[in-house]
């Protein structure tokens, strides 16, 4: 994690830290910006030659957490995306 001076905020690579990385949507009349959930598998090897793992137990801590959000959402097909129930009941009244 380092601080970014000109934009004024902390940034984490999740290259070669095991994080789940995540930000929040934004929203507003009318618009809806979706926010997003990722993390890696894999990354670079300290000589930046090769392609490694992560550890398995943050890949299966992941999964975990992956599984329980994924629980909580529904899927919308036409917007690709999983969808909260707040999310769902502001589009549906209108946004």
């Amino acid at each position: 994690m380092c601080w970014v001076e000109k934009q004024e905020r902390w940034y984490v690579d999740s290259e070669p830290a095991e994080v789940i990385a995540f930000s929040t949507c934004a929203f507003g009349p009318g618009v809806l910006v979706e926010g997003s959930f990722s993390y890696q598998i894999d990354r670079l090897s300290v000589a930046k030659d090769d392609i490694v793992p992560k550890g398995s137990e943050f890949v299966t801590w992941a999964k975990r957490i992956f599984r329980s959000a994924k629980k909580r959402l529904r899927y919308d097909k036409g917007l690709d995306a999983y969808v909260s129930t707040e999310a769902d009941l502001w589009a549906k009244q209108g946004g």
